[in-house]
């Protein structure tokens, strides 16, 4: 127990050794300040305190806060603070992640002035974060370590490992942040480090949530203390929007239901009514409804999709140079569980399912011997890559549906180091040769297939081409939208070169391309609006609500497709995405249901082939 501080040192009021700048103009001094304790962080190696001046000095360029870091020597200093304890804390100005804090190294550093728990005047700082990127950093900056406040909050993110998650202004913004729409209010980081730690999925609200801002890795953050006012929970992912009853089909009822809402708001980011994510039930939730339901024929159908299976990799560290992640035995069990129930029950086991970052033969070996997967009838195909780390792409099929023809990979040599470009120190790169090198570290997996009538005959031929193009930012956080570009660029030659050769043969492009629908890479894919050489059905037939399959920084955003020739766009029966992954929070280690098996969802495709169906479909019945 420390002593109260009899004597008041010289000290320097916190929002002088804050500034008005991204980083303080007295780091590496020494310094004494005094305010009231906000919260504590009473665990790991970063433990201390947020501190703030009660009164501040009225500018609102600068922060009336700051943390304050406890050492290894500074002994039992838990004990004499609490949240409203008076302190004073004497150390050295330092700045890590973005983070300006007191280092306290000592037991002398710290002086309770007095131990009565009370904020007293303190009221917290009403969040209203701006939109514009430049705007929200200064914003923040000037409230760092300041006591905050978002009374209603929507969660946009969900939580993460690391206990974090994102939110908005609930009462300013809509139901979800969707990568092509507008903003109406800023978002920001919630960490649970030193409050309350829920595991929240998108859509859910927290009411009442207060408590120092803090800086995690350059990244501004809520730290909540006490308990939240309230928190109310959104709903689940739906199989399909549109799909009101959850059996998997677009029938009459489902209009009814979505008619007799028109007019209402949506229930959250995730009702299945809200076909166009505006927030409200309209007309064009119906017309986007209609337009889902009338591809519908009830002709036979390859069901068709892509999944980042997310560092599926197995127990055992491989030899060098192969940098692969090592799964615990319960960890490497849960994961197998985990993509077994979502290949069955939430993807319903389609005949070909394009897999990324699959470290080898051995876990598809595993995965395919789970029970959820017996009788299936499930063959794969995986050709190693060149990655450092054996994240390679592959494909699953049942082989009573599907006959493999052939399967190579598709590469390419440029100037410049290609993909392996992107792990050289920024300082190095002008020192790279510009000899020839691989473009895809994971070469893309073509693979010929024969499709399978319901009489076991063969019926058409079709080529996939599984992806997994470069990742949006390398490990030096440089952007890699240029390389992605001439992947693209490669990847539409490619089907342009075999479609020369065989041009009846229809190709499918799938998989994690790591960018969005409208971005130069995806434009480059697909080729000149008038004439392209493919189309994107995710982006073109997938209503706005269900367009998306990963979840960044509280935005939803498609940046895993199913691209295709022209051909195929007239006889796909349905296209989708299959959610339960990118919404949902990464939960227990030990959950083995399929909900977050991934961190990306799953787009689909259902391709018709053979002759058309001859009785009409539940819709077209209802309605005729």
């Amino acid at each position: 127990m420390l002593p109260l501080a009899t004597t008041s040192a010289a000290t320097m009021p916190i929002p002088h050794v804050q500034g008005s700048g991204a980083s303080s103009s007295y780091l590496g001094t020494g310094v004494t300040v005094s305010g009231v304790v906000t919260g504590i962080q009473r665990t790991g190696a970063g433990a201390g305190f947020f501190l703030q001046d009660p009164v501040g000095d009225g500018d609102g360029a600068t922060s009336d806060g700051l943390f304050v870091r406890m050492g290894e020597k500074t002994g039992d200093w838990q004990a004499s603070i609490d949240i409203g304890t008076k302190a004073l804390a004497s150390g050295i100005v330092s700045e890590r992640g973005g983070l300006t804090a007191i280092e306290v190294a000592s037991k002398s550093g710290l002086q309770v002035q007095t131990r009565r728990a009370s904020l007293g005047p303190l009221v917290p700082e009403l969040l209203e974060v701006p939109i514009e990127a430049a705007a929200r950093v200064a914003y923040l900056e000037a409230r760092e370590g300041m006591l905050t406040t978002l009374p209603n909050a929507l969660v946009v993110g969900p939580t993460n490992v690391y206990g974090q998650y994102v939110a908005v202004d609930a009462d300013k913004h809509g139901p979800r942040r969707m990568f092509e729409g507008p903003d109406t209010t800023g978002f920001i980081h919630v960490n649970g480090k030193i409050g309350p730690k829920p595991q929240l999925l998108v859509g859910d609200r927290v009411e009442g949530m207060r408590g120092p801002l803090g800086v995690t890795n350059n990244a501004f953050e809520i730290q909540p203390v006490g308990n939240y006012k309230a928190l109310e929970r959104g709903a689940r992912p739906p199989r399909a929007f549109g799909d009101i009853d959850g059996d998997d089909q677009f029938t009459r009822r489902d209009r009814t239901a979505i008619q007799s809402r028109v007019g209402t708001p949506a229930a959250g980011p995730l009702d299945p009514a809200d076909l166009n994510a505006d927030g409200v039930i309209s007309r064009i939730d119906l017309n986007r409804f209609d337009a889902r339901a009338k591809l519908v024929t009830g002709a036979p159908v390859v069901r068709i999709a892509t999944l980042n299976a997310f560092n599926f990799f197995d127990s055992v560290d491989a030899a060098a140079p192969i940098d692969d992640d090592v799964l615990t035995s319960n960890e490497y069990r849960t994961k197998l569980a985990k993509l077994g129930g979502t290949i069955r029950d939430r993807l319903g086991s389609p005949e070909l399912l394009a897999l990324q970052e699959v470290e080898n033969t051995q876990v598809l070996d595993d995965l395919l011997a789970r029970p959820e997967l017996q009788g299936l009838g499930y063959q794969y195909v995986l050709l190693p890559t060149n990655g450092r780390r054996s994240i390679n792409p592959a494909l699953l099929y049942r082989g009573d549906a599907v006959e493999i023809i052939g399967a190579r990979q598709a590469q390419n040599a440029v100037p410049g180091g290609g993909e392996a470009r992107i792990y050289t120190e920024p300082a190095q790169l002008s020192a790279v040769p510009r000899a020839a090198a691989p473009l895809f570290a994971r070469e893309p997996l073509v693979v010929d297939v024969r499709l399978k009538d319901e009489d076991g005959k063969p019926a058409e031929e079709l080529t996939l081409v599984v992806n997994h193009l470069v990742s949006k930012f390398s490990p030096h956080g440089l952007p890699t939208d240029d390389l992605r570009v001439e992947q693209a660029n490669f990847l539409r030659g490619f089907v342009e070169d075999l479609r020369a050769t065989t041009p009846q043969r229809e190709v499918i492009v799938l998989g994690d391309l790591n960018d969005t629908e409208h971005s130069p890479a995806l434009k480059a894919l697909t080729g000149p609006k008038r004439s392209p050489t493919m189309v994107n059905a995710s982006a073109t037939l997938v209503p706005e609500s269900e367009r998306y399959s990963y979840v960044f920084d509280g935005k939803s955003e498609l940046i895993d497709h199913v691209v295709v020739t022209p051909g195929l766009m007239d006889r796909i029966e349905r296209a989708g995405v299959r959610h339960g992954n990118a919404d949902l929070p990464r939960g227990e280690a030990w959950d083995s249901s399929p909900a977050r098996a991934s961190d990306h969802d799953s787009p689909y495709i259902w391709l018709r082939y053979g002759a058309a169906a001859t009785t009409p479909t539940a819709l077209a019945a209802a309605t005729s």
